[in-house]
């Protein structure tokens, strides 16, 4: 077998799994972990049967962990009717449990996991030290959270407000709130909220996350109950509102990769046979989600369903997020992929649009405004216009939480202006003479002048123009005859409160 660890987990190459073996019944595959070890041999198959008929919304077919366990042998009564199920159907997987009583022993996880979390204990991975080290920080304080999105070791719009929110989950459930009072534990939860806000004050999805957790912790059930049991359900509520962002993030995700995917097969008339290719920028995978991910969740899902023909990928200065992060992402799910700097854009849509079947330019979103502006990583609006230039689709990829309907138009959105030195200076693990990378050795280097003035703002606001499409988890949203985007088919009861408050 062919070993891998890109993440310090085994995972086995599918094309060398001993297909003779029947003692391997636990099984993950990128979003999905199944433990079949309590289960009846007749419910395993029957679980294995269903799956084989869900619609694939995985993140990968390529990678499988296999694992014996001491127990198989009594379970397996029909080595060769497993077989048969492993061979035919194991390479499409859904990421939602199925519905049945089984389904308890199916278990979630991401791809690449950004976040570990468990009640009381949270893990961020640093992704200031990808590709080459995988480390994760325990969080246990909206401080130590603050510092963390602060710092970018967490970074990507829906990560950002669920590590937000887990984080102050973890506190209150080990007892930071030592008010008695319901007002005052509300207070407390509020305050705590605010200090986390001002953390990445541009992407909305932490604010509408921290509205969210608000008005939730505010209409806890507290009838009847006394001061010490009024809090604890303050607290619990908090809590599951928090755990169930999480949850739905990834649920989203997905959504929005069969839905880009779809607009996209329609664009162009895509199949195996006519493959698309598109390029991507920043980094909008699993690490920047709970999972799957939304502009790269989109191309997981082109790949999967044999659409893709070929993913570039930005390198995304200053920050490098896209030859950090992106490109790692795609190595590792196997998509055919390449490497461009973010200079490089026209020069590939002009020497290679036709022969590649370029087709879309597929990007994340910080913000959509109510116009369909839209505010994402330094350098998308570039992209925008060339893409317009050479007739190639600008596709933005955002949940309806990144959706601002209270801002009408692009110029109202606050551009977060970063420190000069992730412009002028850079850092990373040592390169032997050998080629070999030495991540026990890092270096930071300065790549200019260190006197030079430097603007460095984080984000560029795309005009509402230039974007194609914006699809989200609940379809995807066109301009109409007017030009302009109509948000009313995805969130129906968010703009007609706006437009009510606005009477």
């Amino acid at each position: 077998m062919r070993w891998q660890n890109p993440l310090r987990c085994r995972v086995w190459h599918v094309n060398a799994w001993p297909w003779s073996s029947h003692r391997f019944l636990a099984m993950q595959l990128t979003s999905v972990t199944l433990n079949f070890q309590k289960l009846p041999h007749q419910n395993f198959c029957a679980v294995a049967g269903h799956l084989m008929t869900v619609p694939a919304a995985c993140t990968t077919e390529r990678y499988l962990l296999l694992q014996a366990q001491e127990q198989a042998d009594s379970l397996c009564k029909n080595p060769g009717e497993l077989l048969t199920i492993f061979k035919n159907g194991w390479s499409r997987l859904t990421t939602n449990f199925v519905s049945s009583e089984t389904s308890k022993h199916i278990y979630k996880m991401a791809t690449l996991q950004a976040i570990k979390y468990s009640r009381g204990k949270l893990l961020v991975l640093d992704q200031l030290r990808l590709p080459h080290e995988n480390h994760y920080d325990e969080v246990s304080t909206a401080e130590e959270a603050f510092d963390c999105i602060r710092s970018m070791r967490v970074r990507g719009a829906p990560a950002i407000a669920i590590v937000a929110a887990l984080a102050h989950a973890v506190e209150l459930h080990n007892g930071d709130c030592t008010a008695t009072e319901p007002e005052e534990v509300i207070a407390h939860i509020e305050k705590r909220l605010d200090y986390l806000k001002e953390s990445r004050p541009t992407a909305v999805d932490l604010s509408n996350a921290i509205t969210l957790l608000k008005l939730a912790t505010r209409a806890a059930n507290l009838e009847g109950l006394a001061h010490p049991e009024a809090k604890e359900a303050i607290l619990n509520t908090y809590i599951q509102t928090a755990e169930e962002i999480l949850a739905k993030d990834l649920h989203n995700n997905t959504s929005i990769g069969s839905h880009g995917a779809a607009w996209l097969q329609q664009q162009y008339n895509a199949s195996s046979e006519k493959p698309i290719s598109v390029l991507t920028h920043c980094n909008t995978g699993s690490l920047a989600t709970s999972g799957h991910g939304t502009a790269l969740g989109i191309i997981r899902t082109l790949h999967s369903e044999g659409l893709l023909k070929h993913a570039y990928c930005t390198e995304t200065r200053p920050y490098n997020q896209g030859s950090r992060l992106t490109s790692f992402e795609l190595v590792f799910e196997g998509i055919p992929s390449t490497l461009i700097t973010d200079s490089m854009a026209g020069a590939l849509f002009n020497l290679h649009r036709e022969r590649m079947n370029i087709g879309a330019v597929i990007v994340g979103a910080d913000r959509v405004v109510r116009n369909g502006d839209t505010a994402n990583k330094i350098g998308t609006y570039q992209l925008a216009v060339l893409a317009r230039h050479h007739g190639v689709k600008f596709v933005v990829a955002a949940p309806t939480t990144s959706i601002d309907l209270e801002t009408e138009n692009g110029s109202a959105i606050e551009i977060e202006e970063r420190k000069r030195e992730e412009l002028t200076q850079i850092s990373g693990a040592i390169v032997n003479e050998d080629g070999t990378v030495d991540t026990s050795k890092t270096a930071r280097v300065a790549i200019a002048d260190q006197r030079i003035g430097v603007w460095n703002p984080a984000f560029d606001v795309t005009p509402h123009e230039l974007i194609d499409a914006i699809v989200t988890e609940r379809g995807t949203v066109v301009k109409g005859a007017d030009g302009k985007f109509d948000f009313s088919q995805v969130l129906p009861e968010r703009l007609a409160s706006v437009a009510a408050r606005q009477l």
